[in-house]
């Protein structure tokens, strides 16, 4: 499997959706923990996010003839792991029972739970889970007396290549389940999964210890799509350093991040071409600051005989940038990516939006009006 050169970002995810096109690319679309909202949150200047606008991007792929894959890295239901005030029980269930009805339509292929997804109780969950017409995975959470709840993972393969989705969360205390040490867990399956799949990507509710433990392992996993995060979505300082890349996009789904992914082989290291270009472009800034064409002969030794520095910085960058060119020349496996934000520039899907007004107006009739989703939210 890849050891991979990626760019490390900060994003949770909650969920990815994965395109394979004709010319080989995989397309993966990933945005950040539901956390229970259907529509878009925010100040009503710049309400952002909505189920009904992440269908219009997914529609939007299968025009344009991509296969897509949908997956959804946990968080989806609920924004805690315990239902608060602000939003009764029966209404929190109800807008869960509608998450699931509008992922049934959009076409969802794989669902890791993390813990928010238990706070209205196992046996509403597994009424979910009946209700879904998606799989559930999780190689850890098991029945409170150690019972198989889920299957760990799944492959799916599209156009020859099999992706493998390990579903896994960190340890949270629920009396009506066991939760097993991801990590214990995971050494015991991972090198299986490797030898059946071109890639494998970790769908993990991860605490920040965990995070900081998975860093320091060598599993041969390609990503990590995190939810159980806040963060915003902004890229972290160590870029390609990473030994196991961790994506998070931050919370109630204001974000998309598409990636584009050549899978070439199975034993190539995965390079960012987004990454690897910044550094180039980075290079030759330095280079292009002395106004010397270093494409012609010259004996940078003479040229900087005086200036030792320089002279070290100019062959370090030298170095750096035909490294780099080589690198991308001869990619394999790689990737790139670019954001959306889901702003009212990106239309509702009719359908979808029909479908959550069709569920408000029965949790109205049946439990009164609607209290505020909001109450209580950092809308920044």
């Amino acid at each position: 499997m890849k050891k991979n050169i990626l760019i490390y970002l900060f994003i949770s995810l909650s969920v990815i959706f994965g395109n394979f096109s004709s010319d080989g690319a995989i397309k993966l679309v990933l945005t950040s923990n539901v956390n229970g909202e259907t529509d878009p949150c925010g100040w009503k200047k710049k309400p952002m996010g909505g189920l009904a606008r992440k269908s219009t991007i997914i529609n939007d792929l299968k025009k344009e003839n991509h296969d897509v894959i949908v997956a959804d890295a946990g968080n989806l239901f609920f924004k805690k792991d315990r239902l608060s005030s602000g939003i009764t029980i029966d209404h929190a269930k109800e807008t869960a029972n509608i998450i699931v009805d509008c992922f049934n339509m959009i076409g969802c292929d794989v669902f890791s739970p993390g813990s928010h997804d238990f706070a209205a109780g196992f046996d509403f969950m597994q009424q979910l889970e009946k209700r879904s017409k998606f799989p559930y995975i999780s190689a850890n959470i098991f029945g409170k007396n150690g019972e198989k709840l889920y299957d760990p993972y799944i492959i799916i393969e599209k156009q020859g290549k099999k992706i493998g989705f390990l579903g896994l969360s960190s340890i949270f205390v629920n009396e009506q389940l066991t939760v097993k040490d991801p990590f214990r867990v995971i050494k015991g399956m991972i090198d299986d999964l490797e030898s059946k799949t071109d890639m494998i990507i970790l769908l993990f509710n991860a605490s920040e210890k965990d995070l900081n433990r998975l860093k320091t392992k060598d599993y041969p996993i390609d990503f990590t799509v995190r939810s159980r995060s806040n963060l915003p979505p902004a890229v972290s300082k160590d870029g390609g350093s990473a030994k196991i890349p961790i994506y998070s996009i931050g919370m109630r789904g204001k974000y998309i991040f598409e990636f584009d992914i050549n899978i070439g082989d199975n034993k190539s290291e995965f390079l960012d071409v987004m990454y690897l270009e910044s550094k180039l472009e980075k290079a030759e800034k330095f280079l292009a600051s002395y106004n010397i064409d270093f494409e012609e002969s010259i004996d940078l030794d003479a040229e900087f005989k005086d200036d030792p520095k320089s002279l070290k910085q100019i062959k370090k960058n030298l170095t750096k940038r035909d490294d780099l060119k080589n690198q991308l020349d001869n990619k394999v496996n790689y990737f790139s990516f670019k954001k959306y934000s889901l702003d009212k520039q990106i239309k509702d899907d009719l359908k979808v939006l029909n479908l959550i007004d069709e569920g408000k107006k029965r949790m109205t009739d049946l439990f009164g009006p609607l209290p505020d989703p909001h109450k209580g939210h950092n809308h920044k």
